[in-house]
């Protein structure tokens, strides 16, 4: 077998195949090859773009060790159930984007450890966050009611002029991270999900070499290219295909079946 010592997996579009199911479901063969993994003493890590509220659940279910939140803006130890960190946008940043940035065909909404708040939103939207958190989702009804001290902003609807007007004006004061064709969540500056894989590999004493990866977001082109083995998946975008060096496979089931085929090698 390999010499690998840490193992991460990306949820919406790798092991949970829709983003707006709240159940969750996971293949039991990706479960049963963790189960595989954790008896070769490999830590688990589920890297994602969902805060600590919505990912809690997933990540329970494979019985991670490490759970990187909001796109590596929060870090949750599982076992001890303890957030190791949290890298917050303060008030005045998330209010200097809402104030400058046009966002009329666009949909903010605003993420702390434990609660989200939104502005206007389609209904279908409205019923999942109302699902996954229950009294602590809120409703503002002015965009402006939005800013305060938070840890991802997160923006869904007409995204590319909205990425370019961020990147042009606050580049310097956050990161953007772009999971799907049509959102993306701003977090402190500096941090992706590869910053935050590195920083768990080294409080495990894992270097890139023992680390494998598995996505199929554009956020997960660092964490693809950093570890010595990502793995993308198979309809993902070419950019996120080429981080992963050409290695691809199925996803949902098709995770499991290749985390047993390197756990054989």
């Amino acid at each position: 077998m390999l010499t690998v010592k840490l193992i991460v997996f990306d949820l919406d579009g790798t092991i949970v195949s829709d983003t707006r199911d709240a159940k969750n479901i996971i293949s039991p063969l990706i479960i049963n090859a963790i189960h595989l993994a954790q008896a070769c003493g490999i830590k688990i890590a589920v890297a994602t773009g969902r805060d600590l509220k919505a990912a809690t659940k997933p990540a329970e279910m494979i019985n991670a060790d490490y759970l990187i939140a909001s796109n590596g803006a929060l870090l949750y130890n599982c076992k001890e159930k303890k957030i190791i960190w949290a890298h917050y946008l303060k008030e005045n940043v998330i209010k200097l984007i809402l104030d400058n940035v046009d966002m009329e065909e666009n949909w903010p909404r605003v993420h702390t450890p434990g609660e989200v708040y939104l502005a206007e939103c389609d209904r279908e939207v409205a019923a999942m966050y109302a699902e996954i958190y229950g009294d602590q989702c809120y409703y503002v009804e002015e965009r402006s009611q939005l800013a305060r001290d938070a840890i991802m902003l997160g923006i869904v609807g007409d995204i590319e002029p909205v990425i370019t007007k961020i990147n042009n004006r606050f580049g310097n004061l956050v990161s953007v991270c772009q999971g799907g064709h049509d959102c993306i969540d701003v977090i402190a500056p500096g941090i992706n999900k590869a910053w935050a894989v590195q920083k768990v590999a080294e409080m495990i004493g894992a270097t890139p070499a023992q680390v494998v990866a598995y996505g199929d977001g554009l956020n997960d082109i660092e964490m693809l290219s950093w570890a010595a083995t990502g793995i993308a998946i198979s309809d993902a975008h070419p950019r996120v295909i080429k981080a992963a060096k050409g290695r691809t496979c199925p996803p949902g089931s098709g995770v499991g079946e290749s985390l047993v085929e390197l756990l054989a090698t």
